[in-house]
Parts: C-alpha cells; structure tokens; sequence
C-alpha cells in the first residue's frame, strides 16, 4: 500500500493561517518604519533591511511552501498502524502502531471550518499526533475506522490469552 496526500483544500488553509501572519508582520513593518526615529540612520536602515527580509520570508512561506509541503504531507492507515510523513527541509516520517493508540479523534479550527476540512487527532502515551487536510467525513470515517481496527487487535488479544 502506498501513502496518500490529504485533501487539497489544505493548502488553501495553510496559506490563510500564514496570510494572516503575514499581515500582523506588515503592520509591524510599517509601523516601524512610521514610528522608528529616524535620526540614528544606521539603526533605522538595519531595521528596514531586517524587516524587509523577514517580510520576504513570509512570503515565500505563505506562497510558495504550500505547493511543496502538500506532494510531502502523506499519511496511510492499515490494519496494524498509521503512517504519516511530512517536511520540506525537514522530514519527519513516523508510525504509530494500532495498540498504542489511547485516543483517536478529530478537531476543526475556524478556516477548516469554512474550508470543510478536519484535523485527525492521534493520542499514544508518548506524544500527540496530528494529521491535517482532511474533509469532516474523511475524518470521521478514519476515525472510526482506526477505533475498530483497534477493537480487533484487543479482541484478537484476548482471544489468545
């Protein structure tokens, strides 16, 4: 079996999340640039400079990283486990066994919440997992889907105690 990307619609919230962030820094821009005394000039560039870099940045995270976050961020759920990998400059690849699954559920924020999608929410003992990108029935269906496959494991545990 292979790994599969989420819904697309994902990038479109990735990139609102990160418009957002880009706004709140422009603002930060201008305001320094309004508000910032201009009679220590050599500051007052290093901080435009600064700014405008951080600025360009954004940009090329809110724009461009999408596109390449999406064709890394895939997942795969069989019978044993779920697989999930994601990253551009990092990547994290990681497998969660069913059996060390404590809790399994979904969460929509505000913009997936307009967009139709969900985030798949995956609790062991060690740590939390969560899977964004896709639609509230995928999710449901995942969901329930992962409760059962545990369900089995535990029964067929039992079974052979």
């Amino acid at each position: 079996m292979e790994l599969k990307n989420v819904n697309k619609k994902v990038k479109i919230n990735w990139m609102i999340g990160r418009i957002i962030l880009l706004l709140i820094m422009l603002v930060g821009f201008i305001c320094s640039i309004v508000f910032i005394p201009k009679d220590i000039m050599g500051l007052y560039i290093s901080l435009v400079i600064l700014e405008g870099l951080l600025v360009l940045l954004q940009l090329t995270y809110t724009f461009v990283f999408p596109k390449l976050q999406y064709e890394r961020y895939l997942y795969l759920v069989k019978d044993d486990e779920v697989v999930f990998s994601r990253g551009v400059i990092f990547i994290d690849n990681c497998v969660i066994p069913m059996v060390q699954i404590q809790d399994v559920g979904f969460s929509q924020g505000p913009i997936q919440l307009i967009l139709g999608l969900a985030t798949l929410e995956i609790s062991t003992a060690g740590s939390d997992h969560v899977i964004a990108g896709f639609t509230k029935e995928e999710a449901e269906k995942l969901t329930n889907q992962i409760k059962e496959q545990i369900k089995l494991l535990v029964n067929n545990k039992n079974k052979g105690e």
